[in-house]
């Protein structure tokens, strides 16, 4: 069974870093986009139980285009819509004495806007907010308090004289400027100087009709989109029925707002519209889910969502970091110490229950950043992965390379290419086997030092494998101080190797004269080797077991080479090749017949010859 490659140190120093990398990128802008997508997509698959009574109304004003009423529609048609303030009166009025918890005015009944109030509409508006607020059910006034870039804008003190409540109409904007909460309340100084404290209308108006609001772990509140729609009644259909004051009228007035908190603003054309995280049909009689609303609906699902009594909360950031730093380290460990397929497997059943988890959280009411969970899980694990990769592959070039040494390039390719056909398959082919041997070799070896045997002995075979190698030669295997060298395999060589290995027989043994000029084993002034060829079909292929593999060959072709390179030693000369070898290179050479003879292992007769030189002719240069 294979070993695992053990990590080294800068393998741990990795694993930590990356684990830096991913809680650390989470505080990025990009974390914090995540995070938001993140619970966006949350409020759209979570599902939430209905509030229960419905204690919100909105009452919108529409484009004049939307006024049912032809003769009201051209009574206002002239007029400006922030002088229509007898018929907002008129409409306040009626939604008070039909019992409304409160008002809250989505309008800035602005001083800039409202330079004199001294006419009969604006007497008839402030009779109405002082009634409001003698009978206990007040009309909040909205104002807008300064912000980056923006002056404040408060009520006229006309108005504001008539109240004794006002609210922030202001928003929370995320980064991509979506709604998706508001602060429950700001802080500030009064005109003497005094801390005080302002709340959101959704806060200010829900306090109207339940004492005890939640308050969650957060200066802000998240809008709970999954409370929509919102009742929603027209301006100019309730002024209709105000004006027709009859029983029947007064009966649908008060069906529509008793004892509940009532949102009064603009809803018409672009107005006062705001992009928010989910689409969804946001009020009654629509049908068109949209991300575009106006601020009334979302200051009236704020409302919602207070009353409903459960707000979204934010997990404890020291849970958050724990969870995700675990998640962290299990994603790196992972990739560093499993196969990319098992990590990936493991690591993909960490997101599932991560994903359950976060799903389940957000049922109970509980927010969970995304991004260091989504950032924990994939982060440090492409960072290890890509790191032990890296490694390997290092590993795997230093192997190939280290591998060159043992292995045929062409062996080692094919391998490469198909390593499960590479293994154990076998071919019969028609190859030219060489067998080399220092003579007298075992007494040199005993008279010199073993150092000096080892060190003239690699210099003598490095020289012997240039010569292989130069002709596409494969050198199979050092048997001590004996070569075996297959020519025409693995890589196919022209006639079957046999001219290839002739010229490496008589290149071998030019260079054994220069090795015998430098005396490379010491006091000993010359070495004398034979050389055996022969031409034939052999078996050749990787044989062995997955622990010990060689390329080598079996057959009687070896076994033959062997044996004429012993007779080299009868005959007292250096080279000598079958009569199979010397047909397919007579032409070439220059060779002189020695004997035929009987060697052991076979009954036929082979045929010896001398190679002496290579014939003086253009064909012993063109390599073929």
């Amino acid at each position: 069974m294979a070993r695992r490659v053990p990590i080294r140190w800068h393998g741990w120093v990795v694993l930590l870093a990356s684990v830096g990398v991913a809680l650390s990128a989470s505080n990025l802008p990009v974390g914090r986009q995540v995070d938001l997508l993140g619970n966006d997509l949350l409020m759209d698959v979570v599902p939430r139980a209905a509030a229960g009574l419905d204690d919100v109304a909105v009452v919108g004003i529409d484009d004049d285009d939307a006024i049912a009423n032809h003769r009201l529609r051209e009574e206002v048609a002239d007029i400006p819509r922030v002088f229509r303030r007898d018929y907002l009166a008129k409409v306040i009025e009626a939604i008070l004495d039909a019992g409304a918890a409160g008002i809250g005015l989505d309008i800035v009944l602005s001083s800039s806007v409202y330079k004199t109030c001294e006419n009969e509409a604006d007497r008839k508006l402030k009779g109405v907010l002082k009634k409001g607020r003698m009978s206990g059910k007040p009309v909040v006034l909205g104002f807008y308090p300064a912000g980056p870039g923006k002056k404040s804008e408060f009520p006229h003190d006309y108005f504001l004289l008539s109240v004794d409540r006002i609210a922030f109409l202001n928003f929370d904007e995320d980064p991509d400027e979506k709604r998706r909460s508001v602060a429950l309340s700001i802080h500030g100084k009064d005109m003497e100087g005094r801390e005080t404290a302002v709340h959101s209308i959704s806060y200010e108006l829900a306090g109207l009709i339940k004492q005890d609001l939640p308050s969650g772990n957060s200066p802000h509140m998240r809008i709970d989109y999954r409370l929509a729609p919102v009742t929603r009644y027209a301006f100019w259909d309730i002024y209709s029925l105000a004006v027709e004051n009859n029983e029947i009228n007064e009966s649908r007035l008060r069906e529509a707002f008793a004892n509940k908190i009532v949102f009064l603003g603009y809803t018409f054309s672009a107005e006062d519209e705001h992009t928010i995280p989910v689409r969804l049909s946001f009020a009654s009689g629509n049908n068109q889910p949209s991300d575009r609303i106006h601020g009334i609906y979302i200051h009236a699902l704020g409302a919602k969502t207070l009353l409903a009594g459960q707000l979204l909360k934010d997990v404890p950031s020291g849970i958050t970091w724990t969870v995700a730093a675990g998640l962290a380290l299990g994603s790196a460990i992972l990739f560093l110490m499993l196969s990319p397929l098992k990590a990936g497997v493991v690591l993909g059943s960490l997101a599932l229950l991560t994903s359950f988890g976060t799903y389940g959280l957000f049922s109970f009411f509980w927010v969970i950043r995304v991004a260091p969970l989504a950032f924990g899980l994939f982060i440090p694990g492409a960072i290890t992965g890509t790191y032990r990769y890296g490694v390997q592959y290092q590993q795997f070039r230093l192997v190939q390379r280290l591998f060159r040494s043992y292995v045929n390039p062409y062996v080692l390719q094919q391998i490469l290419d198909d390593p499960d056909s590479a293994l154990f398959e076998g071919q019969r082919v028609t190859v030219s086997v060489m067998f080399t041997d220092i003579r007298n070799f075992s007494t040199l070896s005993e008279v010199l030092d073993p150092q000096l045997v080892v060190s003239g002995l690699n210099v003598y075979l490095a020289e012997m494998t240039e010569a292989v190698v130069k002709v596409n030669g494969y050198m199979n295997r050092f048997i001590g101080d004996g070569i075996l060298a297959i020519f025409g395999a693995p890589n196919p060589l022209p006639g079957d190797g046999a001219w290839g290995a002739v010229q490496c027989g008589l290149d071998m043994l030019d260079r054994l004269q220069r090795l015998n000029q430098s005396e490379i084993f010491p006091g000993i002034p010359e070495i004398r080797i034979g050389i055996g060829v022969h031409t034939g079909e052999a078996i050749v292929g990787n044989i062995g077991c997955y622990q010990k593999m060689d390329y080598s060959i079996t057959g009687d072709t070896a076994n033959l080479a062997s044996r004429i390179e012993g007779m080299t030693k009868v005959h007292k000369v250096p080279f000598l090749i079958s009569e199979a070898t010397y047909e397919r290179v007579k032409d070439r050479i220059e060779a002189r017949f020695v004997e035929s003879t009987q060697v052991k292992g076979r009954k036929e007769f082979v045929n010896l010859y001398e190679v002496v030189s290579l014939k003086v002719t253009g064909s012993d240069t063109d390599g073929s």
